[in-house]
């Protein structure tokens, strides 16, 4: 298929345009880990497994969010096509800022507080939503509890943080 003609032809150019800049001396005298014991020891961790859940299931959140969001805003509060797509940028919009300060913030502050914050941001929000449906809240309240959620799924961002230390540290590498 010609999608697949792209990447080929860009890994050739590459492979014979882009000359190596490391000299053959320095080439030949390398010695590292092999791949495989590298990866062996980065999957042996205790704390990249558990952060790849924590990962995992964020993402798992939020594409859950974006498969039933049609459902929840139309059918259940009702919104119409354009409502929908104002409500669904909103949270799209606040995704992204969340995720951006996050990004930012965990260069100051310990990614696994910000990680911990968020995933207590995201089984409050989660918990009132439940609670509001069981008690018949009017439907706009709906709306809050899950725009409080989505915003808690930047907790990828500083699980990204944590996952990438934990394989450097799995791997005795140091982050340029």
């Amino acid at each position: 298929p010609l999608w697949s003609v792209q990447p080929q032809s860009f890994s050739r150019a590459v492979a014979t345009v882009v000359p190596e800049t490391r000299p053959a001396a320095v080439r030949a005298q390398a010695t590292g880990t092999p791949y495989a014991v590298t990866v062996r020891r980065v999957l042996r961790s205790r704390g990249y497994w558990a952060h790849t859940a924590v990962f995992a299931l964020s993402f798992a959140m939020m594409m859950a969010y974006i498969a039933a969001s049609p459902f929840v805003y139309q059918g259940v509060l009702g919104l119409t096509e354009v409502q929908y797509g104002v409500a669904f940028g909103i949270n799209a919009a606040g995704l992204i800022g969340t995720g951006a300060v996050v990004s930012r913030l965990v260069e100051r502050i310990d990614p696994h507080r910000i990680v911990t914050a968020a995933v207590a941001v995201q089984v409050a929000s989660t918990a009132t939503l439940v609670v509001l449906v069981l008690v018949g809240a009017p439907g706009w309240t709906y709306a809050v509890a899950i725009s409080r959620r989505v915003a808690g799924d930047a907790v990828r961002a500083a699980a990204s943080a944590i996952l990438s230390a934990a394989a450097d540290d799995a791997a005795n590498v140091s982050s340029p």
